[in-house]
């Protein structure tokens, strides 16, 4: 290939860990969501 692959596999290597981060992060409920803004801003 070209000299750009290490660099398209950082970018792929990323997305992949993305989408793994959103997929397996807890869901939170619409009140803990309204606790946590009420704790980031005082």
């Amino acid at each position: 290939m070209t000299d750009n692959t290490p660099l398209f596999a950082i970018i792929v290597g990323l997305a992949i860990l993305t989408t793994y981060l959103i997929a397996t992060a807890p869901k939170t409920t619409a009140q803990e969501r309204k606790e946590m803004e009420e704790d980031w801003w005082g």
